[in-house]
């Protein structure tokens, strides 16, 4: 018999939807699935991360194997102005579902409780344990992930199956991620005296510009995951028109590849990054 029918699947997204996980505010989320587990008697537990930031951990059966079910409480930032419908609330529109993180991935979170809520009210787990990991943080700094794996609960986990969006197809391996970020340091100065200072952005954008440069030069394609890719997102420098920065910050995103892996990448931006200090700059880099 099933225990939650197609309305009261739809239900349970909807109130994630609604719940403006963004970045940095998962608790709320984790704490209406505690209180949603425990009506089908399944308890669960909240693991802090930070103030308003909490991960969930639910777990049926035991011994082994151990199977474990993961996906994340945060979504993206959502400009309302850049959607039709309210970004918060799940909207029906030619027969497809939309809201912030109706795919990515409330929708997938939704679809793992209401997994093991069926399992548990079935009594088809004959051997083994079922362990819920919902973690915060997974579109910024993955800050979840990493705490419950230093805490220990993938340690005796035979299997993880991971409910983000793939088009209904299985995705069995997936590019890695490093976030660096890279400081450029000079002299603020008047803009109609720059003799007298030293522009903070311009061996940034030296650096950003060589460094690309370099990795795609370096980067071969791995037969299973494609292309390496290495993105600059963030930059800020300044704060007004006519004074020389004496500071400026940029944060680049690189998606490696066994062909291309961190090792790699790091080797690239530190080759970089020595070549133009040994010019007279001041870059520093560090992982983030």
């Amino acid at each position: 018999m099933v225990v939650l029918n197609q309305a009261k699947r739809l239900e349970l997204l909807e109130k994630l939807v609604a719940i403006p996980s963004v970045n940095d505010h998962e608790q709320d989320v984790a704490q209406f699935l505690h209180k949603y587990l425990a009506k089908y008697g399944i308890s669960s537990q909240l693991v802090q991360v930070a103030p308003d930031r909490a991960c969930l951990v639910a777990q049926i059966g035991t011994g082994t194997p151990c199977l474990a079910l993961a996906g994340h409480l945060d979504v993206v930032a959502a400009t309302a102005s850049a959607w039709q419908s309210d970004p918060f609330v799940l909207t029906e529109r030619n027969e497809k579902l939309y809201g912030r993180g109706a795919s990515d991935m409330k929708a997938g979170v939704a679809a793992l409780v209401i997994a093991l809520i069926e399992l548990v009210h079935a009594k088809k787990l004959p051997k083994g344990q079922v362990r819920l990991l919902l973690t915060v943080g997974e579109e910024m700094e993955q800050a979840g992930s990493k705490l419950l794996y230093e805490q220990g609960y993938m340690q005796d986990v035979d299997a993880l199956l991971i409910a983000e969006p793939t088009d209904l197809k299985v995705a069995y391996a997936y590019k890695g991620s490093m976030d660096i970020s890279v400081i450029s340091r000079g002299k603020s100065a008047h803009s109609s005296m720059p003799e007298q200072g030293y522009n903070a952005l311009e061996p940034l954008i030296e650096f950003l510009y060589q460094t690309k440069k370099a990795f795609l030069k370096a980067a071969k394609p791995d037969e299973l995951l494609g292309n390496a890719t290495f993105n600059a997102t963030v930059l800020k420098a300044g704060s007004q028109v006519n004074s020389l920065p004496e500071r400026a910050t940029a944060e680049i995103n690189v998606r490696t590849t066994p062909t291309v892996d961190n090792e790699k990448v790091q080797a690239l931006i530190e080759l970089w990054k020595n070549k133009l200090n040994d010019t007279g700059l001041s870059l520093q880099l560090q992982l983030i």
